[in-house]
């Protein structure tokens, strides 16, 4: 298996530390605005649970707002160096919640990278995107050039990250669905170097080959088990598969934070 586990934490070490160092400059600490909906809380409080405890470790405030509809919202959005809505927010569904968010959020505080105009790129396709890069530069992945087969194309992370890769000239990129019919689909797997599942589906791949790569986006909740798009009987210590859970989901909090201490940068020290 992947050691997601170890990369995230050597990034934070160096988050930290750069953190610590701006702060020491500019006489304050990045801040982040976490809004969420008393609706949804149970369901999101993992995830925020997540995303405050990666705050106090790197030295980062953070901060949650509850808010009961979004008449009620009043945030003075000039405090933070970042604003997320927490989705599922109250009863949208991921397309009109981008335009909330698009509508709300300011371009140059949405580290979430969700808005339609946003300054930052999406969190979990760029915690991939980083990965991948990591995993090149250690050398699980040799190539000089990276077929990447993506399945799914949602907006959460199919195509941000389809479009994200296909601006670099060393990665070539074929995306797949789930409906797609299966000897299309075993064909541009088996061309792949790195496969990325991002579908709603569970067991989507039982038998991963462990000369790939498997970044697994998949989080589906199945008698009380979180499980990915890769079947759980396939996990081996040879696999190259990220897991579910502890993988993914801490690349993208790791971007997250990333784009904060951004963002905080050029708004304090102009870096």
């Amino acid at each position: 298996m992947l050691d997601v586990i170890s990369y995230v934490e050597a990034e934070k070490a160096e988050l930290k530390e750069s953190v610590a160092e701006a702060v020491q400059i500019a006489g304050k600490r990045p801040r982040l605005c976490i809004i969420t909906d008393n609706q949804n809380f149970d369901a999101n409080q993992s995830y925020i649970k997540s995303k405050m405890k990666f705050a106090e470790e790197v030295g980062i405030g953070c901060d949650v707002v509850h808010v009961d509809d979004v008449e009620s919202l009043s945030v003075r959005f000039w405090n933070y160096n970042g604003v997320i809505i927490q989705f599922p927010f109250l009863d949208y569904s991921f397309d009109e919640f981008r335009e909330l968010v698009s509508g709300i959020v300011p371009p140059s505080l949405d580290v979430d990278g969700l808005g339609e105009n946003a300054l930052f790129d999406a969190c979990t396709p760029l915690g991939i995107k980083l990965y991948i890069e990591h995993l090149r530069q250690t050398g699980v992945i040799n190539k000089e050039n990276v077929t990447v087969n993506i399945i799914g194309y949602g907006g959460l992370v199919g195509e941000p990250l389809a479009k994200m890769l296909m601006k670099r000239k060393d990665y070539t990129v074929c995306v797949t669905r789930s409906t797609t019919d299966s000897w299309v689909s075993d064909n541009f797997q088996a061309s792949a170097d790195v496969i990325v599942c991002a579908t709603p589906k569970h067991d989507l791949i039982k038998y991963p080959n462990l000369y790939k790569v498997y970044i697994d986006c998949g989080c589906n909740l199945v008698n009380g088990k979180l499980l990915g798009n890769v079947s759980r009987e396939a996990y081996c210590e040879e696999g190259l598969i990220t897991p579910v859970p502890n993988g993914v989901g801490k690349l993208t909090v790791l971007s997250l934070y990333k784009n904060v201490f951004a963002n905080f940068l050029m708004r304090n020290l102009n870096v």
